[in-house]
Parts: structure tokens; sequence; C-alpha cells
């Protein structure tokens, strides 16, 4: 599904996120692209919120993220959001995955 990074500096890059699950997910990138250690995450061809993350591990065109929780003591304060920006509740990051209870 299709994507886009956006981070803390202002930059976007447009993403695909393969292997999503409820903790995290897999993104394909341009291999030439480094992910910053977290970004905002944004689903395109849905209509959710945006999903904070962590980058855990990159290898060429590929990279491996966990998405941050809000009680996760290492998690920033989040921004307010913006007009029309939806965010995503644990309930429908679990149906996005298949894994809804």
């Amino acid at each position: 599904m299709r994507a886009r990074i956006n981070t803390s500096a202002g930059r976007t890059l447009e993403v695909t996120v393969r292997d999503l699950s409820f903790s995290g997910c897999r993104i394909e990138k341009p291999e030439h692209a480094e992910l910053p250690r977290r970004f905002t995450l944004c689903f395109v061809d849905l209509d959710r919120a945006d999903a904070e993350a962590e980058v855990v591990w990159q290898r060429g065109g590929e990279a491996g993220a966990r998405f941050l929780m809000a009680d996760d003591a290492n998690v920033p304060a989040r921004r307010a959001p913006e007009a029309g920006v939806q965010k995503l509740s644990l309930g429908e990051l679990r149906k996005i995955a298949g894994r809804a209870d």
C-alpha cells in the first residue's frame, strides 16, 4: 500500500508499505534514501490516521519499522493533528493488519 514518510525536518518521501502488522511494517523505499530514526507514516490509499514509527533496520531499498505507542516512555510529545487528519486507534491498526479482535 502506498504511504508517505514525513520527517521532523519537513522532508517527505513516497514509499510502499509491505508486511503490515500490529507492531510495525516493512517499507520499500528508494535504495538511495536513508530514513530518519523516527518519522510519521501517512497512509495514502487509506482513510486512516498517521502512525508514529521508528526504524529498526535498513538494507538497500527496504526498511523495517516499529510503531510507537502513546504510552512508550521514549515517544516525544505528539504534535497537534492537522485539520482533516484522523488518528488511528489501536483497534483500527489491528483491523488494517487483519488482526481484529
